[in-house]
């Protein structure tokens, strides 16, 4: 599959938010979802209120990108980043290959508040 460009990486996201609660990563790798958005999520559009400097205003701020997705195991599975990864395994798998159990895996080292799209 072509490598997409920023913009159209940045078209993924569906707007869900999920990626901009508070996590909580326990000593054995469990990752629990709180209900605490980023100070800087408006729940009303989910969209990040300072997306073009998170990193700068939020440290704890992870970036979803490409080459990463697959670290972020707690990224909701119906997220749009998710969704295009799993096609992209599919597609360098090939038709004959079983997907199965080939979920997101890794541990998270570092798990906090991670910005949304703009």
């Amino acid at each position: 599959m072509k490598p997409l460009s920023h913009p159209q990486w940045e078209d993924l996201c569906r707007r869900c938010g999920g990626c901009c609660y508070e996590k909580i990563e326990h000593d054995d790798g469990f990752v629990e979802h709180t209900q605490t958005p980023c100070r800087y999520l408006d729940g009303r559009t989910n969209l990040c209120l300072v997306y073009q400097e998170r990193f700068e205003v939020c440290p704890d701020c992870l970036p979803v990108r490409p080459e990463t997705v697959a670290e972020l195991n707690w990224l909701p599975e119906d997220c749009g980043y998710v969704a295009h990864l799993r096609r992209v395994r599919a597609a360098d798998a090939g038709p004959t290959t079983d997907l199965a159990g080939q979920g997101r895996q890794g541990r998270v080292q570092r798990v906090s508040v991670l910005g949304g799209k703009r």
